[in-house]
């Protein structure tokens, strides 16, 4: 017999339960005991998933990547979720087909996407405009735009053709460096939220130096962490 237990605790209170027993005698030749539930898998690193679901006798397993990671709190290789048959939900001692489709989705950086937008360098500086432009323009903060602003607009200009689902500096609240290295070049360190496809917003800090020459603002160094 193969039995799975779930114990919770709960202040001085520990509880037992039982999630499932199989009878190993009744498993047929063509199919095969699941070894973990999927909440188990969850976080953990898909090398290990794919070697127990096949050392348990599947012959199906595939994997498949989420190019998510924006800061280091998700491990690369980190599972998402892993599906049998379409199910997500299975637990230990369930009962498959050998050959049933299994699904292992892990992380992965999102600078990694082969498939992501890759910004140039064209379209992500910005001319000084004529004077009277500069004059009534403001920046993403709301103050008007000076010399400074523009090495922030550029900065900021940057950062939203690399996450083109959102991107935005938080200037006020949440500016860490802002140094002038010499005469045409600035280093930012600045608090930023980045949404994803899925409207997902995440905080992060990005940094980077902005160069002024021949009229260009442009970005020579640029990162979130």
């Amino acid at each position: 017999m193969g039995v799975s237990f779930k114990i919770m605790c709960h202040s001085d209170n520990i509880e037992v339960q039982e999630e499932n027993v199989v009878n190993i005698n009744d498993i047929s030749e063509n199919e095969a005991i699941v070894p973990s539930s999927a909440e188990n898998y969850k976080h953990k690193n898909y090398n290990e998933i794919v070697k127990s679901l096949e050392d348990a006798g599947f012959t199906n397993v595939s994997t498949e990547k989420i190019f998510d990671i924006v800061w280091g709190i998700t491990q690369e290789g980190e599972s998402d979720k892993v599906s049998i048959n379409g199910k997500t939900d299975f637990n230990y001692g369930d009962v498959f087909p050998k050959d049933a489709v299994i699904i292992v989705t892990y992380h992965l950086k999102q600078e990694d996407d082969p498939l992501r937008p890759v910004t140039s360098e064209t379209e992500s500086n910005i001319s000084i405009p004529e004077q009277s432009e500069i004059e009534s323009n403001t920046s993403t903060d709301g103050n008007e735009v000076n010399d400074k602003g523009y090495y922030r607009l550029a900065f900021e200009k940057y950062g939203r053709n690399a996450y083109p689902y959102g991107f935005k500096c938080h200037w006020i609240m949440d500016l860490r460096v802002e140094e002038k290295v010499n005469d045409n070049t600035y280093y930012f360190m600045v608090g930023v939220t980045i949404t994803n496809e899925f409207g997902v917003e995440r905080k992060g800090v990005a940094h980077g130096i902005v160069v002024h020459e021949d009229s260009i603002y442009y970005v020579d160094t640029f990162g979130v962490s």
